[in-house]
């Protein structure tokens, strides 16, 4: 496995990040010919089959409640999005959600740590690099952003097409990807910088993430580093 390591910068704090260089990825057919390329005795319909139960099997449990819990591999667990007005609120879409979480078992965690072996490499993805967030109207020191304030993100290659659906700035819930605010306007829209006014959102902890294609016949995406936001 390779990877490389960047600088970024969230709130006046230097950060040196590691990041694997992603060979690609496996779908769901790849990863079947895979294991029967590892000597399995099921056959390919077999091994598909079980993938498509476990997944309705896994679904209909966490319905009902449950954390499904994959003996070294991974914790499944329900949650719920959004915020309540009190304790005598009740649950309603749009403004709340169910989603699932996973978490990696940590056995398996500890096998990939012993048994994999690292190069680092010299890289410079084409892709957006967020280097630096700041809210340019908080006090010095302050550790979190502030809604309506206005924010700036520095960075390389961070300017994109607003014409472009496929192409944004967007607000992620760091607990929840699948909840997001979109950020559309704008003080500036630089290849080095986006200044903006840091939207409402009913999540505490976020980051940035860019989508561009820079020119190309795909879309590249970049992300910050977390952090925490709070009303003034």
């Amino acid at each position: 496995m390779k990877y490389f390591i960047f600088q970024t910068r969230l709130l006046n704090e230097s950060k040196f990040i590691g990041r694997v260089v992603l060979k690609g990825t496996y779908n769901q057919e790849a990863l079947v010919e895979r294991m029967l390329e590892m000597g399995s005795s099921l056959t390919k319909p077999d091994i598909t089959a079980v993938i498509q139960l476990l997944s309705q099997a896994i679904e209909r449990v966490c319905a009902e409640g449950y954390k499904v819990n994959l003996d070294g591999v991974l914790q499944i667990t329900p949650a719920l999005g959004g915020t309540f007005d009190g304790k005598n609120d009740t649950f309603t879409t749009p403004r709340n959600s169910v989603y699932l979480t996973a978490q990696v078992a940590r056995a398996m965690n500890e096998r990939i740590s012993r048994n994999l072996a690292v190069e680092k490499v010299i890289v410079d993805e084409s892709r957006p690099i967020l280097m630096e967030v700041t809210d340019s109207e908080a006090s010095a020191g302050a550790d979190t952003l502030v809604f309506g304030h206005i924010v700036s993100v520095s960075g390389k290659r961070l300017k994109f097409d607003q014409a472009q659906t496929a192409e944004y700035l967007r607000l992620v819930n760091a607990a929840n990807p699948s909840e997001f605010v979109a950020v559309t306007s704008f003080h500036k829209v630089g290849d080095q910088e986006l200044v903006f006014r840091l939207p409402q959102t009913t999540f505490a902890e976020g980051y940035f993430e860019v989508a561009s294609s820079l020119g190309t016949s795909s879309v590249r995406i970049g992300r910050s580093l977390p952090f925490t936001m709070a009303a003034a």
